[in-house]
């Protein structure tokens, strides 16, 4: 049974990339074991793109590292290098989003 679906807003730290994204109320969240996310200790829950949006002109910020398989597309901010985001390998389709970039919860109450 799916959750409540709620909108949640969050970006990278100096917010020049922002988005929103409509996920549950309550989500399950993943450490993520790729190499490149263990060494930041990511830990993100996945959703359909089309539940993910982009704000004003933050995909001028963004820039993309991949490797391996190049079927991931870690997303960072090219200003302050969070990965706020993702495309995973295990979700092509998906967007993950990185759980300590989802601005508090007051923040989206008003």
């Amino acid at each position: 049974m799916d959750s409540e679906l709620v909108l949640h807003t969050g970006g990278c730290h100096c917010k020049r990339v922002r988005w929103r994204v409509y996920a549950p109320s309550s989500i399950v969240a993943w450490d993520c074991n790729c190499s490149d996310c263990s060494m930041r200790r990511n830990t993100h829950f996945i959703v359909p793109s089309e539940r993910f949006e982009l704000l004003g002109d933050s995909k001028d910020f963004i820039t993309t590292y991949t490797f391996g398989t190049h079927t991931a597309k870690h997303t960072f901010c090219k200003v302050c290098g969070i990965t706020s985001f993702y495309i995973p390998r295990s979700n092509p389709d998906g967007i993950a989003v990185t759980l300590r970039c989802v601005d508090p919860w007051y923040a989206n109450s008003c």
